[in-house]
């Protein structure tokens, strides 16, 4: 992902786009595809100061780059969920 994407996004250097408050890059170390935890060097904060936090998983299987691998992690599955259920107190006022 370093030497393949990194170099082709824009702008550069990369950043946390301003409209993200809470940033976490999930990786399981057989996932040929997730970025590693390399993302907190990689790219800014945002204006209010928000990083990628990087924590890895461990899925069952030979491809585990799928969502069902990843939701199943309670690692995932928690914040998403909490960020569903922000969006859906946002959305009802």
């Amino acid at each position: 992902m370093r030497t393949v994407v990194r170099p082709r996004l824009r702008p550069q250097p990369p950043a946390t786009p301003d409209c993200v408050e809470r940033w976490l890059n999930l990786w399981d170390r057989d996932d040929i595809i997730a970025p590693r935890p390399w993302l907190e060097r990689d790219v800014l904060p945002n204006a209010g100061g928000c990083l990628p936090v990087s924590d890895r998983v461990d899925s069952d299987g030979i491809w585990v780059h799928t969502a069902t691998k990843y939701l199943a992690q309670a690692s995932v599955a928690g914040p998403v969920v909490e960020a569903m259920r922000l969006a859906g107190e946002g959305t009802a006022a």
